[in-house]
């Protein structure tokens, strides 16, 4: 029976943490334990012989017994089998996605422009893969570079306030799952301000990223530029959103529109950032080996 289920210590660091959004582990382990445990009774029951002298006469209730002992088991770890039955059915819906595989990931406040680029930057319509409560989604898409297949994530946004004030367990598990993705973070802020939140707010939120992303490549891109660009900014909103960038020790900045060819120039960014961080990993452990 235990074929049919993912035991926890298999999964990847980042699908554990997924995981440990939709249900708790502890209790899928002690879940698991105790089908294995009934079905160890029920082999021990079928296994039985039946007695008598007669065998034919005690056939027909030993086998009533059996089934009867059979069902009483099973009703006692009824609730155990809905809970593994509900926790199953997260489990087909987690994104299949290999935490080393070339993946950029998207990040910023909701309505910010993240899910447009998703689209464009997808060669197909975007796998929408709901996996948490409350609504919480992961939309997961592919694209091409350097005749590389890479992956394209978007946390649909949930960041709607600094992690060190987000009272959402969902949105900081959410987000601290990313760091065990060895990805190129793209967080985008709209500077047009037209997602609901000012620039001040978005540029909090980047900063608190900084447990999550600072250890990986940062593209920080500014949306919307048809309707403003940074340039339209007044000198002391640009100067903290360039501040606030250049506080990640390996970002870059880029400003970009929908509705022209800015999100190719920015996929190349994202997509040589990666690359070269990978480069320079690699060259730094065959250094060491050397």
């Amino acid at each position: 029976m235990l074929s049919f289920f993912v035991v926890a210590q298999t999964l990847s660091p980042f699908v554990t943490a997924l995981v440990e959004i939709l249900f708790n582990t502890n209790h899928y382990m002690l879940a698991l334990s105790d089908l294995s445990r009934t079905g160890d009774e029920i082999v021990k029951l079928s296994s039985v012989p039946s007695s008598g002298d007669n065998v034919s006469s005690h056939s027909t209730t030993h086998h009533a017994d059996t089934w009867s002992a059979v069902r009483d088991l099973l009703l006692s770890i009824r609730p155990q089998l809905q809970f593994l039955s509900l926790a199953r059915s997260h489990l087909q819906r987690i994104p299949r996605l290999d935490p080393n595989s070339r993946i950029i990931l998207f990040a910023g406040c909701p309505n910010a422009g993240k899910s447009t680029l998703i689209n464009i930057l997808s060669r197909a319509n975007v796998e929408m893969q709901p996996f948490a409560k409350e609504d919480r989604y992961l939309f997961v898409g592919e694209t091409d570079y350097k005749y590389l297949s890479w992956k394209v994530v978007d946390g649909a946004g949930t960041l709607d306030k600094p992690l060190e004030t987000n009272d959402s367990n969902v949105d900081l598990k959410l987000a601290m799952s990313f760091a065990h993705l060895q990805c190129v973070v793209v967080f985008v802020i709209d500077v047009s301000e037209s997602c609901g939140m000012t620039v001040e707010e978005q540029a909090d939120i980047l900063l608190s990223l900084r447990p999550v992303v600072e250890s990986k490549p940062l593209i920080v891109a500014f949306s919307k530029s048809d309707l403003r660009s940074i340039d339209d900014l007044s000198p002391a909103k640009r100067e903290l959103l360039i501040s606030a960038a250049q506080s990640f020790p390996a970002s870059k900045t880029c400003s970009y529109s929908a509705l022209d060819g800015d999100v190719m120039a920015l996929k190349s960014l994202a997509c040589d950032a990666l690359l070269e961080r990978r480069i320079s990993i690699k060259t730094s452990i065959s250094g060491a080996e050397n």
